[in-house]
């Protein structure tokens, strides 16, 4: 009787499932260093905690009333995913930026974080010198390159960090040394908090996440294989309340980049003033599947709106996807987000058959552009 019902089992599994479950092909080959990488994030995380225990900032840098944070791409997703979580604690405002120009408002007191993981991200080094004419107190955060050259020449506090953890060198793949980075310098200025237990509880919520969306737990009892299921072959939106959205936007960062997947990003409430009447036209709408990235800490008002915005999908043929991360401060929700939205990344790439860690556009777009300076 078992091995008949095993073989009834098999039977139904399809395709695309026995693909997800084959945890050597999704870890050997073009995925060895990208999966690598992914499977290393607490050790990224744990590293920035050892490394910067012994870094200072100058004390005028806690007396400031305003900080501006710039990064490009993935050494921004962390910025935006910290920002998120902890916008209800900020001691004063934060802006995230990603142009070659700063805020008007930027002057001798504001903190100003300059983030580029390769070091050499054109956009960050040319804001710098904007900021450093209006005399603001600049920090930078690299792992080298033009950047950490540039914060030498001109003695400026900053955390420049080796990478063993991170063998595909790509910067969204690094997220634990930007976002800790970030978080650890945030903290040392007075802007957030930033305590042993809170890391602690960000960095358990990440490594127990990890384990249940790891390759090697097949997919019938893996939310991000599921997940990756539901969105292959459709146009993903990935929707959060606002203290999630930083994990959300960065979610569909992934699936750009690794996937190769067009993906969106909404938060709410805002989307429900405006998303409900463009799921009509064009055709392509049809191909929509949304993911609802829900919390045991979302306000009664957005549990109900999330309850709603599930029957418009719904009433639209749109298949939602809905999950529910772990109780826990806000930023230990949003690692959990963070590791569903790049397990999915890694299987959904799998799913479309691409190499998850090389960017080829991205490289196409930065030879081109250098050859027109």
């Amino acid at each position: 009787m078992k091995t008949a019902k095993t073989k009834t089992s098999a039977s139904r599994t399809t395709a695309p499932q026995r693909l997800l479950d084959d945890s050597r092909r999704l870890t050997t080959g073009a995925f060895g260093a990208f999966a690598e990488s992914v499977v290393q994030f607490a050790n990224q995380c744990r590293q920035v905690v050892a490394d910067t225990k012994r870094l200072k900032l100058p004390s005028a840098y806690r007396q400031v009333d305003n900080v501006v944070i710039n990064g490009m791409g993935g050494s921004g997703l962390g910025t935006d995913v910290l920002l998120s979580a902890f916008a209800a604690h900020l001691r004063c405002p934060v802006v995230l930026t990603h142009d070659y120009i700063v805020p008007n408002f930027v002057g001798p007191r504001t903190l100003y974080l300059a983030c580029s993981y390769s070091g050499n991200t054109e956009e960050v080094l040319v804001a710098l010198w904007d900021a450093f004419g209006r005399r603001a107190k600049i920090a930078a955060m690299s792992a080298g390159g033009r950047l950490a050259q540039t914060a030498r020449r001109l003695k400026l506090p900053a955390y420049i960090y080796a990478t063993p953890h991170n063998p595909s060198g790509q910067p969204r793949l690094g997220l634990g040394y930007s976002m800790l980075g970030v978080w650890a310098l945030l903290g040392k200025a007075g802007v957030l908090p930033c305590t042993e237990r809170l890391v602690g509880q960000f960095l358990a919520a990440t490594e127990s996440a990890s384990r249940r969306f790891s390759p090697t737990v097949r997919t019938q009892r893996n939310p991000a294989k599921r997940t990756a299921l539901g969105l292959h072959g459709r146009l993903p939106l990935i929707i959060s309340g606002n203290p999630l959205s930083g994990a959300a936007h960065t979610f569909a960062n992934q699936c750009h980049e690794s996937a190769k997947h067009l993906t969106a990003h909404f938060t709410l409430p805002e989307l429900n003033h405006h998303l409900l009447e463009g799921l009509k036209h064009p055709a392509a709408a049809r191909t929509l599947a949304a993911v609802l990235i829900e919390s045991p800490n979302d306000l009664p008002a957005i549990r109900r709106r999330i309850a709603v915005t599930a029957q418009v999908f719904a009433r639209h043929r749109i298949p939602v996807l809905r999950y529910r991360t772990a109780r826990g401060p806000w930023i230990a929700q949003a690692g959990e987000a963070l590791q569903l939205g790049v397990y999915t990344s890694w299987y959904l790439a799998a799913l479309n058959g691409v190499n998850p860690q090389a960017i080829p556009w991205v490289d196409f777009f930065k030879r081109t552009l250098a050859a027109r300076r």
